[in-house]
């Protein structure tokens, strides 16, 4: 009876850790599509910013109203 639960939680890992894998992979190739399509800007932040550029601070101050 031991025998069959052990080869069972085995089997139940290996599952497991074949989701996480797939899962990981995945979330990976997810992120690295969305970076390169887009970029992002925090309109909080465009008025303080050097950084963001005069357009993007137009755009965020009519966002924002």
């Amino acid at each position: 009876m031991d025998n069959i639960i052990d080869k069972v939680t085995f089997i139940l890992a290996i599952v497991a850790v074949f989701i996480y894998i797939i899962f990981g992979v995945y979330s990976l190739f997810r992120m690295d599509q969305t970076s390169r399509n887009s970029i992002k800007y925090d309109c909080r932040l465009a008025e303080i910013s050097v950084d963001y550029p005069q357009q993007v601070k137009e755009q965020c101050r009519k966002l924002l109203k």
